[in-house]
């Protein structure tokens, strides 16, 4: 966190902000510099410093928070994956009433029912068919406009040809 009278400091300590020392502070490096060679911008930028630096410093502190929780929300998310995935592999779905048993499991402990003795194949072939089934749906009409794109560049091309002589 960022304090404000560091920020007021480090400006007043840079000839009224005519260095940038504030700007650095606040991890503005482009505008450090362009403080620095230009003073502040001939001193207007450092004035308007004076009364927005109290604003920029809040404003980097609540980003700062914001990437903190991002992150710690990001590695939880990561761990809540890793753990559905150990999960699946110890658990299996039933293919009648959708609840979680253990893989090993003959019968289901929720409906009662007979498991088959090759779901986890059942269940894998059929979400092999949906994922074939999904990438040809997106391949056909990417193929389609390449053919037509190309055929577009081919009349170009002989119209060009033809104007040309």
């Amino acid at each position: 966190m960022k304090s404000k009278g560091a920020a007021y400091l480090l400006w007043l300590l840079s000839f009224f902000g005519w260095f940038g020392f504030h700007r650095f502070y606040l991890r503005k490096y482009g505008t450090g510099i362009l403080w620095f060679f230009t003073g502040g911008l001939f001193g207007i930028g450092s004035l308007i410093d004076l009364f927005t630096l109290g604003g920029k410093v809040e404003l980097f502190n609540a980003n700062n928070q914001l990437d903190t929780i991002r992150t710690s929300t990001e590695a939880t998310v990561k761990l809540s994956e890793a753990n559905l995935l150990i999960q699946n592999t110890i658990n299996k779905k039933c293919p009648y009433c959708a609840e979680s048993i253990k893989k090993e499991a003959i019968v289901c402990r929720f409906c009662g029912r007979d498991l088959p003795k090759n779901i986890e194949n059942n269940i894998l072939q059929t979400q092999t068919k949906e994922i074939k089934e999904e990438s040809i749906s997106i391949i056909k009409p990417n193929i389609l406009r390449g053919v037509i794109i190309s055929g577009v560049i081919v009349i170009i091309i002989i119209l060009i040809i033809t104007f040309a002589k």
